[in-house]
């Protein structure tokens, strides 16, 4: 029974260090999405309208942001920037939350 009761305590104590680490990594997120002019819209989700060059990165800082929040983060590629549609697809491939859409 006491092994028992150790098992169960170190469980909770490393769930409990992985809540805060997520919630400190979500936090972060959000402040670099704000620092470069993205905000969640009324549902919580995401709109990305950005360039190949930092794309992978706002995307994986917009997962982190909604990590205990129900929302989608939405990708706009503006014409046929083949780079910016890969990584996209890629990210929609890995993450069910991330959308596409052309403009």
């Amino acid at each position: 029974m006491n092994v028992f009761i150790n098992v169960l305590l170190t469980f909770s104590i490393v769930y409990g260090i992985y809540i805060i680490f997520c919630a400190i990594l979500s936090a972060l997120a959000d402040k670099e999405l704000k620092e470069r002019g993205i905000y969640p819209d009324e549902n919580g989700d995401y709109i990305i309208f950005c360039g190949a060059e930092s794309l992978e990165f706002l995307i994986r800082c917009a997962l982190w942001a909604t990590t205990f929040e129900r929302g989608k983060i939405i990708v706009v590629i503006n014409g046929d920037d083949e780079t910016s549609t890969q990584i996209a697809q890629m990210m929609m491939k890995k993450h069910k939350s991330v959308i596409m859409r052309r403009n």
